[in-house]
């Protein structure tokens, strides 16, 4: 459900990546794998060589 908001409400100028961060982490201390990997996603869509995005990407493979 968060996933489908934060993809939603991308701004035409670009996102902040931060808020894709938070978001990826709280899914992942929730065990919530499918939208973390939503999240983690479009974070790296959005900048793809976010090293933060890249770890949170690793952890998720790490637990699945």
């Amino acid at each position: 459900m968060f996933a489908l908001q934060a993809r939603a409400e991308t701004p035409s100028g670009g996102a902040d990546i931060a808020r894709y961060e938070v978001m990826a982490d709280t899914f992942l201390e929730s065990r919530d794998f499918t939208n973390a990997m939503t999240v983690i996603r479009k974070g790296l869509s959005l900048n793809p060589a976010s090293r933060p995005m890249k770890l949170r990407l690793a952890r998720l493979l790490e637990w699945t």
